[in-house]
């Protein structure tokens, strides 16, 4: 693999760009996101092909940052990287919406993993990117080239490519162009994004995350092109961007044999106005008709318990995805189902 070049920046030399990135810089990326994540809601809904054709991608990354930002918004002036990762890690996983959601709250998890002992710096942001990566695939029942995942691995393996002495800049604009090539190329790796003539949607969104990244270092935002999806944008939310206010149908806590649900939410919706455009464009043996994910916090449960749900729900859903947020043993687990149709629900259940 080619050399990444190293860019002559030292603090002093070009004015606003440092080594390293404090607490402040942490909160500032996350606002930085959460902007980026709003101007491209739109071009990332219309990507949305896979798992699911339901145009809520960006939505649902843009809901899952919010949450993590506002946690990370009342710490104090001056807090350390450590608690301002920390913070969004757990409110990233607790808030998290969707498969996409579930990705971006080990991206958050990484990070936190990643400066537990200082700023975020060239070598740190190796570490979050290999370890986000390490946790989204351990956590993916089935884990499928051409997704996000691929995009955060390609990242990952475009930042360890720099040499010992690149600056964090360095490193954050290598992991973005590095997931620019390898966003291109899930149109070829995926045969459903491959007939609709699209790009991943989740990694549509990793970009702009990474993009945010190298802003915050003090270097201008890379220009990227425009991203068009199979079909014309916009359907309307299926949840609403602020965190708080989801009209998803919430569960009462319950306790089953694999531990205490503290919350859960399931978002049930008929099939979008345009779902027999997008299953054709994206191959029309897809199941176009009214679907749903559950998605619940598990807590007072165990790595063996969670091992066995995770083989159970294998079995009844499509995509399936278990992740904590490191903050520790008996945290919650962030759990979400997308059921297949119903002819596969019931084949696979044996009815």
């Amino acid at each position: 693999m080619d050399e990444i070049a190293v860019t002559a920046w030292k603090d002093g030399d070009v004015p606003g760009v440092p080594e390293t990135l404090d607490g402040a810089a942490l909160a500032r990326w996350g606002r930085l996101c959460v902007a980026g994540l709003g101007r491209h809601r739109d071009e990332i809904n219309a990507l949305n092909v896979f798992p699911v054709a339901d145009a809520d991608t960006g939505t649902n990354l843009l809901v899952t940052m919010r949450a993590a930002v506002a946690a990370a918004e009342p710490l104090a002036a001056g807090s350390p990287a450590r608690a301002v990762a920390g913070a969004m890690a757990r409110a990233g996983t607790a808030g998290a919406r969707g498969n996409s959601g579930i990705i971006l709250s080990q991206v958050l998890r990484g990070l936190a993993e990643a400066v537990q002992d200082g700023p975020l710096t060239a070598a740190t942001v190796r570490i979050m990117l290999r370890r986000a990566a390490i946790l989204v695939r351990e956590a993916l029942s089935t884990p499928v080239d051409g997704t996000m995942l691929t995009v955060l691995e390609a990242a990952a393996d475009r930042a360890a490519d720099c040499p010992p002495d690149a600056l964090v800049a360095d490193v954050a604009l290598a992991a973005a162009d590095g997931a620019v090539k390898a966003l291109g190329d899930t149109t070829s790796q995926l045969t459903v994004l491959r007939d609709a003539g699209v790009v991943d949607a989740g990694a549509r969104g990793l970009l702009v995350l990474l993009d945010a990244l190298v802003e915050v270092t003090g270097v201008p935002a890379p220009t990227r092109p425009a991203y068009e999806g199979p079909i014309v944008p916009t359907q309307p939310e299926h949840r609403s961007p602020h965190p708080l206010a989801s009209p998803t149908i919430p569960h009462p806590a319950a306790t089953d044999h694999t531990g205490r649900i503290t919350a859960a939410y399931t978002d049930t919706r008929p099939a979008a106005p345009d779902a027999a455009a997008r299953v054709a464009a994206a191959g029309g043996d897809r199941w176009a008709g009214p679907q749903y994910e559950v998605m619940y916090l598990l807590s007072e449960t165990d790595g063996e318990r969670i091992a066995a749900l995770r083989n159970e729900l294998a079995g009844l859903g499509d995509s399936v995805a278990v992740v904590g947020d490191g903050a520790g043993a008996g945290r919650p687990m962030c759990i979400v189902v997308m059921p297949g149709p119903p002819w596969r629900r019931g084949w696979r259940r044996g009815g």
